[in-house]
């Protein structure tokens, strides 16, 4: 099972929502790319902190009596989890307030950290956010951090210059997709047509509950779905889900 290109989901969503085109239409390709771009956008609301949003296992070295380390992943969209293995604990997660309770001069305590706060420092030349950990007590030597975080679902760019990025949900869902796609796609280009909008937005409010479902199992396997529009009802074999981290 391959997750399904940028390129591929634009001119799949096109074609199921009834649209012919020529492929050398950059513009209708370009606005199909950025209504799936809102789609996934939707979906980073709805599925956060499943397991298909999350990149895990990161690490970053701290240095000696500097209160912070800086992360240099650019989708980052929220710290999820900090551990270390020198002592083989998760750190705990707190806000600013607690940070500047617990240790208004950071310089003032060293050791082994098990706390942090993790700020999205600023936003960098390229409209990338920056992240940095801020850590309690301040690291007193070198140490390797472990940091899971929910990453960007939405592709970086509307345009070509995505199209070989990979969708980061299964090829499974990407029926979801052309469903979120269809009255989004009928309110630019038909607007006056309120019964195929209302219709297709029925459909896709259906097609959402019923995707939630298949994705809160983590089913992955096409065979897992039976087609409504073959009237046979959607239909999914429950798998074993992970424990949430």
């Amino acid at each position: 099972m391959a997750n399904t290109t940028f390129a591929n989901l634009k001119i799949s969503a096109l074609r199921k929502a009834g649209n012919n085109y020529s492929a050398n239409d950059a513009t209708r390709l370009e606005m199909a790319g950025g209504i799936i771009n809102d789609i996934m956008g939707l979906f980073q609301g709805l599925l956060k902190g499943h397991p298909f949003t999350l990149d895990i296992g990161n690490t970053v070295s701290t240095t000696s009596n500097q209160a912070y380390v800086d992360l240099t992943d650019t989708d980052i969209i929220e710290v999820y989890k900090v551990y270390q293995r020198v002592s083989n604990r998760a750190l705990t997660q707190i806000t600013y307030d607690q940070y500047i309770t617990l240790a208004p001069d950071p310089t003032r305590f060293g050791g082994l950290p098990d706390m942090a706060w993790a700020p999205k420092v600023a936003i960098d030349v390229s409209g990338n956010c920056d992240w940095s950990l801020y850590l309690l007590p301040t690291p007193s030597s070198a140490i390797t951090l472990y940091y899971d975080y929910i990453k960007n679902l939405r592709f970086t760019a509307d345009g070509t210059s995505a199209n070989s990025e990979f969708c980061k949900l299964p090829n499974v869902y990407d029926a979801w997709i052309y469903s979120e796609f269809k009255p989004l796609f009928y309110e630019i280009i038909d607007p006056s047509n309120t019964n195929l909008i209302n219709r297709s937005r029925k459909d896709a409010l259906e097609d959402r509950a019923i995707f939630m479902n298949l994705i809160l199992s983590q089913a992955t396997r096409p065979s897992q779905i039976a087609s409504r529009r073959e009237g046979m009802g959607y239909r999914f074999n429950q798998v074993e889900t992970t424990p949430e981290p």
